[in-house]
C-alpha cells in the first residue's frame, strides 16, 4: 500500500474536519474554548527550555519555530500589534491541517481552532504573566490568519 504525502495530507485534513465539525455540532460556539490544548503537548515536548519571562516576542518566536521545525507548516510568521488590545497575528501557509479547514469552510462551519495559535497561546501564558485567547481564525485558499489576544489579568 502506498500513498503520496499529498494523499496523507488530504486524509489528515479530512479527519481533522470531521472531528472539528462533530465537536462544533456538540458544543456550538463553546467549542473554541475547549480546543485550546489541541496539539500543544506534541510541540511543547519538543520545545526545550521556554523563552525568557515577560517577552512576548521571544515567546512567539519560540512557538513558530517549533511548529515549523516539526513540519506542521511550511511558512509561518507573526506580527505583534496593539489596537483595541494587544494581540498577535499569525500568518500560516502550507499547514498540514489546511485541507481540513477548507473542508469545514465548504460545510459552512466557521473555523474555531488552530494548532499553531494553541502553541503560541500556551507559550505566551507560560513565558509571560499574560492570559491569551484565540480571537479569530480566517481561512483562505492560500492559508490562514489567526489572531491571538493577550492581556494581563488583575491581581
Amino acid at each position: 500500500m502506498s500513498g503520496s504525502v499529498r494523499d496523507r495530507g488530504e486524509l489528515i485534513g479530512a479527519v481533522w474536519a470531521d472531528l472539528l465539525q462533530g465537536f462544533w455540532e456538540e458544543r456550538g460556539t463553546g467549542a473554541r474554548y475547549r480546543t485550546v490544548e489541541v496539539g500543544v503537548h506534541w510541540f511543547t515536548a519538543r520545545m526545550g527550555e521556554l523563552a525568557p519571562p515577560d517577552d512576548p516576542a521571544a515567546a512567539m518566536e519560540q512557538a513558530i519555530t517549533v511548529v515549523r521545525q516539526e513540519g506542521l507548516v511550511e511558512e509561518i510568521g507573526y506580527e505583534l500589534k496593539s489596537d483595541f488590545a494587544d494581540y498577535a497575528e499569525l500568518r500560516v501557509r502550507g499547514c498540514a491541517l489546511h485541507a481540513g479547514e477548507l473542508a469545514l469552510r465548504a460545510r459552512g462551519c466557521e473555523p474555531y481552532a488552530c494548532v499553531c495559535a494553541n502553541v503560541a497561546m500556551h507559550v505566551l501564558e507560560k513565558c509571560t504573566n499574560l492570559s491569551a485567547e484565540l480571537a479569530r481564525v480566517k481561512v483562505t485558499d492560500e492559508g490562514c490568519l489567526a489572531q491571538v489576544v493577550f492581556f494581563r489579568m488583575p491581581e
